[in-house]
């Protein structure tokens, strides 16, 4: 009897790919809950959802985000709501609450599995099986992705559309089908209802699509003409789908004045967006010298040089692959059109171009590994060498937020605090310990009520504290504690060191560095 295997031998280095991501996606997911906020800025919270829907997104509901992941979130309560409604679960319960932030936190985790996947799918589009695989397991391998992959910010969805799009686009430039045509303008609509910086991807690379059709159609007829090709089917309705998917998610036709206010947030008077580098050619210069130092952070050296060695030995005549440079086009046309234009940029607005990157570290690495057969031991020994650092490299987030010098601090709390104890706090929630069960007080500025309270304890996150104006005086409070002016004393101080830490944010700007924070706790002076 012959034996038929349950998982294809050509499938399985691809699952393995995927074992490695959800192990590092899933693995410490439970970071700062339960909570009602947890510990990561910008997550999409149950009560942030469900304040949505109590407003049905409209009626002057705004967010710093459209409304797209917004409205999955919202999808994914429907069974805890109709199992309340049943009586069978308290959907206003702690308990359910917690539930609906792992499964938040879940959805994130299943779109980041399908963005190693749709690299796998893409590499097959432009190369051979071992190549795409490689691919994926670099993008698996992304430190702030593997950060992002757990937790229901708005950068893994985005990221998935965008990489949903980018599969359409090749497809397009090799078979200029109809139905990819118009996945390609779908998937490019719902990335920008994700997340709006999305639309920089598309500037170049809807002229460039216009461009290779208009190739296609003279090499099956030299006497087409290009104003015949504006007004093909395949240029007209896709973009025609994607503005009704975009009027649609926005509910533009029923409530302008929600997306007006979204508008005014990000980009008027209010916006977050400010800009960084001065708009000089030194200025663009820093900057790119800066986005280049968070994708070597964000890769780690080993396969930052392996992208930029695939991306430099593809440029060879012989070794050029036109689809892969392809790759390269909604890239450049995302940094020109919105890197460029902020003038500002941080670690997870590049996992997009890690992501294409990965497409030519794994065309070197595959290289590497089928060339001269007396060296392939010795090339596949290094190249599974650099893979085992990476893995750990990106691991070193997950022990990061495993460790967390929060819960140490917590449990110092519980063992040293009394419970009526006054704690003053100065910073967000998310950046400190969670404080249920203690009695505490925010520390307002300037000073008129810290005397009257006087907190018994003060907790500062070091980290935080420095991101504030040297000559402000939440800083100035800082340093008067530091320097004992103040009648408190340092009593504990916590961070977790591990020399499996691999991983150093240094002065690159991401959210990783908010993971493991210094938390210094004070006790006034009796």
């Amino acid at each position: 009897m012959k034996f038929v295997p349950l998982i294809k031998e050509s499938h399985r280095p691809l699952l393995l790919v995927l074992a490695v991501s959800l192990l590092l996606n899933l693995f410490a997911i439970w970071w700062g809950l339960p909570s009602l906020r947890g510990w990561a800025p910008d997550e999409l919270v149950p009560s942030t959802i469900m304040d949505a829907v109590n407003m049905h997104f409209s009626h002057g509901w705004v967010s710093p985000y459209p409304p797209f992941h917004y409205y999955v979130l919202a999808l994914s309560h429907l069974p805890f709501r109709a199992l309340d409604g049943l009586h069978v679960l308290d959907f206003s319960s702690a308990s359910t609450y917690t539930a609906l932030f792992y499964l938040g936190r879940l959805i994130s985790v299943l779109m980041a599995t399908l963005i190693v996947v749709l690299v796998y799918r893409i590499g097959l589009e432009i190369y051979d099986r071992r190549a795409a695989t490689l691919a994926a397991l670099i993008t698996a391998l992304i430190a702030p992705f593997v950060y992002h992959a757990k937790i229901a910010t708005v950068d893994i969805p985005y990221i998935f559309w965008f990489t949903f799009s980018l599969l359409f686009f090749v497809r397009v430039l090799k078979n200029h089908r109809l139905a990819d045509y118009l996945l390609f303008g779908a998937a490019a609509a719902l990335a920008v209802c994700a997340k709006d910086q999305a639309y920089g991807f598309y500037v170049l690379t809807a002229p460039a699509i216009l461009c290779a059709l208009h190739r296609h159609r003279k090499k099956e007829d030299s006497s087409a003409k290009f104003a015949r090709t504006l007004v093909d089917r395949r240029i007209i309705l896709p973009p025609l789908l994607a503005a009704f998917l975009f009027v649609l998610l926005h509910n533009i036709l029923f409530d302008p004045q929600s997306v007006l206010a979204h508008l005014r947030l990000v980009i008027g008077p209010a916006s977050d967006y400010i800009p960084v580098y001065e708009n000089t050619i030194p200025g663009h210069l820093n900057m790119l010298w800066q986005s280049i130092r968070h994708i070597h952070f964000s890769l780690g050296w080993p396969l930052f040089l392996a992208c930029l060695a695939g991306l430099a030995a593809s440029a060879f005549p012989k070794r050029r692959n036109p689809l892969l440079f392809w790759l390269l086009l909604p890239g450049f046309s995302y940094y020109l059109f919105f890197i460029h234009v902020v003038r500002m940029n941080f670690d997870r607005w590049l996992i997009p171009l890690c992501i294409i990157l990965s497409f030519f570290g794994g065309k070197f690495l595959s290289g590497l590994v089928s060339q001269d057969q007396k060296l392939r031991r010795t090339k596949k020994a290094l190249v599974g060498v650099l893979l085992i650092y990476s893995f750990f490299y990106s691991a070193s987030v997950d022990l990061l937020m495993a460790k967390d010098s929060r819960y140490q601090v917590e449990k110092w709390m519980r063992d040293n605090i009394g419970a009526e104890a006054l704690v003053g706090v100065m910073d967000s929630k998310e950046y400190l310990p969670r404080l249920d069960g203690f009695r505490w007080t925010m520390i307002k500025f300037p000073l008129r009520n810290f005397e009257q309270e006087k907190p018994d304890y003060i907790l500062i996150n070091v980290e935080y504290m420095r991101r504030h104006d040297p000559k402000g005086p939440k800083y100035k409070f800082y340093l008067d504690l530091t320097q004992k002016k103040l009648k408190y004393r340092l009593a504990a101080g916590f961070k977790y060191e591990s020399p499996w830490i691999l991983m150093s944010p240094g002065s690159v700007l991401t959210n990783l560095e908010k993971i493991n924070p210094e938390i210094r706790i004070y006790k006034r002076l009796s």
